[in-house]
């Protein structure tokens, strides 16, 4: 989304490289597979911090990490070069 110069949000501009009618260029699910559903739960701020880590190591978002983990899905945690990030200084 873009900002207006009134401070409200306007949609991107038309692009016709982009498939379907959604604007971020997804194409139509069917209705199995349309995710229509929310489910709301309650969690303390340190286990929060806890999923968003976990999701961030496995390079997903928070909703993806948990419907993978909820689904019991394989979570692959990709390859980093930990030497790169360490400072043993």
């Amino acid at each position: 989304m873009l900002k207006s110069r009134s401070g409200g949000l306007t949609p991107p501009p038309n692009n016709p490289a982009l498939k379907g009618d959604r604007a971020s260029g997804t194409t139509e699910k069917s209705p199995e597979e349309r995710r229509t559903e929310q489910f709301n739960i309650g969690l303390s701020p340190v286990e929060l911090a806890q999923i968003k880590g976990k999701a961030d190591e496995t390079s997903q978002t928070v909703t993806a990490f948990i419907r993978a983990s909820a689904l019991e899905q394989k979570i692959t945690v990709p390859e980093i070069d930990r030497a790169r990030f360490y400072d043993p200084q």
